[in-house]
């Protein structure tokens, strides 16, 4: 299965590429950024735990588009069947 996720902000300088995964690390470009530098490490460790591949490409001026590739074997998808239930069940405001 593979997703991609883009943006068309700044984009990032590709002298930060290679570190964006890694633990802690905060971009130098924009002292007002907030965050721990943890939301990609922790995206990439949840990716390799499912045996995938994350990745990021970027274009100054144009955007950033991350890339996540997961093997199927590694995904379930349930599909029904689901618990019959009526309106008024799911929704037992509704009707009165």
């Amino acid at each position: 299965m593979h997703f991609s996720l883009a943006d068309s902000g700044p984009g990032i300088p590709e002298e930060y590429l290679p570190f964006v995964f890694e633990r802690f690390y905060r971009a130098q470009a924009d002292p007002s950024a907030t965050g721990t530098g943890l939301g990609l490490y922790i995206s990439k460790q949840i990716v390799l735990a499912h045996h995938g591949k994350i990745w990021v490409e970027s274009v100054p001026d144009q955007g950033t588009t991350f890339f996540i590739e997961i093997p199927a074997a590694y995904i379930t998808i349930e599909v029904g069947p689901w618990p019959a239930t009526t309106a008024s069940q799911a929704h037992p405001h509704r009707g009165r």
